[in-house]
């Protein structure tokens, strides 16, 4: 009842509107788009799914741009922390770890052609001409957002950095300049 009545006071909207809203308020001269996303915070107004985002995210950036989303993982929920994961079982296998960030991560890091980073806890999922340049030697970088990271990567390039249904607070790259 109470999802009923927010609706009807604030009204919904689709993945259509949702693009034509980037579409219109994002300036279109970007190489990389980052995004940060959250489809569980959209609700109720959100109409669509995280499947239909990533479709249309990936579609909006097009084959001249890069989308990148964090994949991060911080630990089996079942076993603890990350660090009480990688103790249980020190192998990190890049495919069958999971994205914590949400589902819509987790079906785009798994979307065809993605290129994820080799961290193994701040790993970012990449797709587009800068996909590979931005993910590659993560796994060496000075910090998991520091020199080396794709977080540095980002801020040398021109990069727009969004979040969907996340606030600005979320947003790893803010680390970066730490």
């Amino acid at each position: 009842l109470f999802r009923s009545v927010l609706r009807i006071i604030h009204g919904t909207f689709d993945t259509a509107a949702l693009r034509q809203h980037l579409e219109e308020t994002l300036d279109p001269d970007f190489e990389i788009l980052m995004v940060h996303s959250s489809v569980n915070h959209m609700l109720p107004y959100y109409d669509g799914n995280p499947l239909e985002l990533i479709r249309m995210l990936i579609d909006f950036c097009g084959p001249d741009r890069t989308l990148v989303m964090p994949a991060f993982f911080f630990g089996d929920p079942k076993i603890g922390s990350v660090i009480d994961t990688f103790k249980a079982n020190p192998l990190f296998d890049l495919n069958k770890t999971p994205s914590q960030m949400g589902l819509a991560t987790e079906l785009f890091r798994r979307a065809t052609g993605v290129i994820q980073s080799r961290h193994p806890v701040y790993r970012v999922s990449a797709l587009g001409p800068l996909a590979k340049a931005l993910t590659e030697g993560h796994e060496n970088a000075s910090g998991p957002a520091g020199s080396g990271s794709p977080f540095e990567y980002m801020a040398a390039r021109n990069t727009l950095i969004i979040g969907i249904g996340k606030s600005f607070d979320v947003m790893t790259q803010t680390h970066h300049v730490e």
